[in-house]
């Protein structure tokens, strides 16, 4: 059960920033679209980095190129945005353990009490062989 959470938990948060990153994507990408690229290109356009250079490809040199810069720029706005938000939830994360589990000792630190204790404790009940 645990690694199936683990797992839920990890494609979860995959599927949340890139969905993040997608959105800042798709809005930046908008802007550098010519307008008179056919929908089917328009359509392929928004959805990847890896469309628009194929558009681009097909596109005048001029035309495509700056459909290919403006992609690229949208792209690093998005990886931009999952990287902020990546970093703004590892500082919550932070801050609640920090806060949190502050009183808590060491797991090492409690085993050492623990046999310290039983040593001093063993000594005195041994019986002696003979």
């Amino acid at each position: 059960m645990l690694q199936t959470s683990g797992e839920f938990a990890f494609a979860l948060g995959i599927a949340v920033l890139g969905s993040i990153g997608t959105v800042v994507y798709r809005n930046q990408v908008a802007n550098a679209i010519p307008t008179d690229l056919p929908a089917s290109a328009l359509q392929a356009t928004r959805d990847s980095l890896a469309g628009a250079t194929a558009i681009a490809e097909g596109l005048s040199e001029q035309v495509g190129k700056a459909l290919l810069t403006g992609a690229r720029e949208a792209f690093t706005s998005g990886m931009h945005a999952v990287a902020a938000v990546s970093g703004a939830i590892m500082l919550v994360i932070i801050v609640l353990v920090v806060t949190r589990l502050r009183h808590l000792r060491p797991i090492g630190e409690t085993q050492s009490n623990q046999a310290g204790s039983i040593s001093e404790v063993a000594p005195g009940t041994a019986k002696e062989s003979r």
